[in-house]
């Protein structure tokens, strides 16, 4: 005989192995289709349109899985994003030859849910992070095996390579490599982590996967004399070559702080000069003078809007050589 007790319990029981089906799906980094799947495609939608107008990209399809993924603008892959559903829906994209990161949450209303799946929803954020850190050690790992392969193997930079006359800088600390340029990067601790390759047209490009944030190229021995850096190789050449300091390239605007602020806890006591880029939107002013407070350095930023250091000593080398 069936009653309203026996009615209730099987309620309830069948809502607990729902919950708990929906926990461990979401556990395994299933879609949560079944929350609120309305939300997905008006923010889907809303995330890329945002960022097709901001980067200029034309991108038709949005992974959601809360991962980093890249992807192609005017040819190149020089964008990321990554965006994730659950919750309030959110995430970022970016693209790295316009220097532009921009954070995005739906501005759709809040979706209301219980507080059994808000609890998912956390438990998924904290096995996604995890997953995500793993697999960018283990790329970091691949890549700087693979670098030290590269540069054992690399060969000794020739005076005349296109790019080094075009620029008008000696080779330094480049090395040749099916024929690029091949600039090593090191970590805090000295470990060459990846490699910067620059074709004869001045084409860049990185191992995928090597560790950037933080790391450094290095021209120069230690000493006591004051040291700087710059945002590219070629610019820090200049640099080093103008003034004989020892030199450090951050490789971008947004890695001149945490370069700078490592070089400060390893060289306490040594003056630090920041030479950046005069860029006309401002972003390589705006760095080269954070890095500088952060570092309690000096920003020198070139007079002339749109140059680099390699620029103004280019400029004026060709003008004593002239005269």
């Amino acid at each position: 005989m069936t009653t309203m007790k026996n009615i209730t319990i099987l309620i309830f029981d069948y809502t607990l192995v729902v919950w708990i089906v929906n926990l461990f799906a979401q556990i395994m980094d299933f879609p949560m289709t079944n929350l609120a799947p309305s939300l997905y495609g008006d923010a889907l939608n809303e995330f890329r349109d945002t960022l097709n107008d901001t980067l200029g990209a034309c991108l038709s399809c949005i992974e959601h899985d809360g991962k980093i993924h890249r992807f192609m603008i005017d040819g190149k892959l020089t964008g990321a994003y990554r965006v994730h559903l659950d919750g309030h829906p959110a995430g970022y994209f970016q693209c790295f030859r316009q220097d532009i990161k921009q954070n995005w949450k739906y501005s759709g209303s809040r979706q209301t849910y219980s507080e059994a799946d808000k609890q998912v929803f956390k438990l998924r954020l904290v096995e996604q992070e995890k997953q995500r850190q793993k697999e960018i050690a283990l790329l970091q790992s691949q890549a700087a095996t693979r670098s030290q392969t590269i540069w054992g193997k690399s060969l000794p930079t020739p005076d005349n390579y296109p790019y080094l006359v075009r620029k008008n800088i000696q080779p330094h600390n480049s090395r040749l490599y099916k024929e690029a340029l091949a600039i090593p990067i090191f970590d805090k601790d000295k470990t060459l982590v990846n490699l910067q390759f620059i074709n004869e047209d001045g084409i860049k490009r990185f191992l995928k996967g090597g560790k950037l944030h933080g790391c450094f190229s290095v021209i120069g021995q230690t000493s006591d004399e004051p040291m700087d850096i710059t945002e590219g190789w070629a610019t820090g050449v200049s640099v080093y070559e103008r003034h004989g300091h020892q030199t450090f390239i951050a490789f971008s605007a947004n890695s001149l702080e945490p370069v700078a602020r490592a070089l400060r806890d390893l060289f306490p006591m040594r003056r630090l000069y920041i030479y950046g880029d005069n860029d006309i939107n401002g972003v390589g002013q705006e760095a080269a003078h954070k890095a500088a407070i952060s570092s309690k350095g000096v920003a020198v930023i070139p007079d002339i809007p749109g140059t680099d250091w390699n620029d103004i000593y280019s400029i004026n080398s060709n003008k004593e050589v002239s005269q």
